[in-house]
């Protein structure tokens, strides 16, 4: 098992964690509900992004997370 795929399980189990154990109406999906009511748009942009970043349904060239990264990466090349 790589190390991306245990991030996606440790990432899952820490969901389901906090969802049986959270507080009283701060389930995560109660949260993104106030989120949206106060910046629908902004939020909107922001899951779209990620969704298709994450499965891979936008070209590269046009995938803002894959750009920073990628910023990130050439930035690190530079540093002495």
């Amino acid at each position: 098992m790589r190390a991306g795929d245990r991030a996606w399980i440790i990432l899952g189990c820490g969901v389901v964690a906090w969802e049986l154990r959270c507080p009283e109406g701060e389930l995560l999906s109660e949260a993104a509900d106030r989120w949206v009511e106060h910046h629908p748009w902004l939020v909107r942009a922001v899951a779209f992004m990620l969704a298709a970043h994450v499965s891979n349904s936008v070209n590269p060239r046009y995938d803002l997370i894959h750009q920073l990264f990628r910023l990130r990466n050439h930035r690190r090349a530079a540093e002495p």
